[in-house]
């Protein structure tokens, strides 16, 4: 509201369009039984939603996008993260398409609030990008395709198969120097094999589009995929997703030594967020991402005072006999490499309980919108 870019036709549009999509979060979240390990499925993922608008913003004043730019990617990033839909006996987690169904969502929703003849091109423009985000990070969605592929394969994967996988997940690796198509309409997607298509179409995938420098709407989707690398990579909450999801004991079973060794992983994860990004985009990444180390390093220096204080109050933690606690500042042993004994076990417990007091940390280390504007001031 306090933007001075956005006409007041344009935040009033935004808000509505955000209504809707409110409207639409409750309903499947009233849908799931309280008894559902689903349940706060939607309720997240709209937190997501608003994370994601929240930076688009500031990623558009970044990049100097004008006029019904501005707005145009605004409203793509909410139909980029808002039809998300979770795995069930009836249905599939949808997150390999998600953009596709999120650009339905945007050319359904949005054809109500644009007139036909005047601005039907926009939401054509604001389809492309919601489509365009799923091309970031490249090799974390060559990697998460190649499972996917595996998992659907089932049976013996034979030697062409694998062949086929590593050249689907080459060029989603490399979007900018894989072989593009540009169809009608102007959507830029990735040129795969007639074999390569039947084996995509294994897990529901048609086309992977990727960004067109080319395109008119080539800046709006800079925007638009900076914001979405922004809240999952750059950011305290992104930062905190990535640590959490290597906790010990969680499914992926990464065996991190120490959350030290997450948050480089983490590290990784963010360098490969920035692939696609030009450099006004990548610059305000970089910002972001250094001040999430910085805050990262001062939990660090308050986790030190929290372990004297559950001490203090009487609260043991298992230490190794020279003090040191693991998966701390010692190496931490995992049930996998054989097994823990009562001491061992306390100290694995131990891990996933400081990987928790992380998270919380970061994710309430400071408020989002102020990081922006404080880098944006600068």
């Amino acid at each position: 509201m306090e933007c001075d870019q956005l006409t007041a036709e344009m935040k009033e549009r935004i808000l509505n369009v955000l209504a809707e999509l409110r409207k639409a979060s409750r309903r499947l979240e009233a849908s799931i039984p309280e008894s559902s390990t689903l349940k706060g499925f939607h309720e997240t993922n709209w937190h997501h939603t608003l994370l994601q608008v929240e930076a688009v913003l500031y990623a558009a004043l970044r990049i100097d996008l004008k006029e019904s730019q501005l707005e145009d990617a605004i409203l793509a990033s909410a139909f980029s993260e808002a039809i998300r839909m979770p795995s069930t006996d009836q249905q599939l987690d949808n997150f390999i398409v998600h953009n596709v169904d999120g650009a339905l969502a945007a050319t359904e929703v949005l054809s109500r609030y644009f007139n036909h003849n005047s601005d039907g091109d926009r939401v054509r423009v604001i389809a492309h990008c919601v489509r365009e985000h799923q091309a970031s990070p490249p090799q974390f969605m060559a990697d998460f395709t190649t499972l996917l592929l595996e998992d659907a394969l089932e049976e013996a994967i034979s030697g062409e198969q694998t062949d086929l996988i590593k050249s689907i997940a080459t060029k989603i690796a490399h979007p900018v120097e894989s072989p593009r198509a540009e169809d009608v309409d102007g959507a830029s997607r990735l040129v795969f094999s007639d074999a390569e298509r039947k084996l995509l179409s294994r897990i529901g995938v048609e086309h992977w589009f990727v960004p067109n420098p080319e395109s008119p709407w080539y800046n709006t989707s800079q925007a638009v995929i900076t914001a979405n690398m922004l809240v999952g990579y750059a950011t305290p909450h992104g930062l905190a997703e990535l640590v959490a999801s290597r906790a010990p004991g969680e499914a992926m079973s990464f065996e991190d030594a120490t959350i030290f060794e997450s948050v480089e992983a983490a590290q990784a994860s963010y360098k490969d967020a920035c692939a696609l990004l030009d450099t006004p985009a990548w610059t305000l990444m970089h910002d972001v991402w250094e001040h999430t180390q910085d805050a990262f390093a001062d939990i660090c220096d308050d986790m030190e005072e929290w372990f004297g204080e559950l001490e203090g109050s009487g609260i043991e933690i298992e230490r190794n006999p020279d003090g040191t606690i693991p998966f701390w500042d010692a190496p931490l042993k995992y049930p996998t490499s054989s097994e823990l004994n009562p001491s061992e076990q306390a100290q694995f417990d131990f891990a996933e309980t400081i990987t928790l007091e992380v998270v919380r940390r970061l994710k309430s280390h400071e408020d989002t919108s102020a990081i922006f504007f404080a880098l944006l001031s600068n």
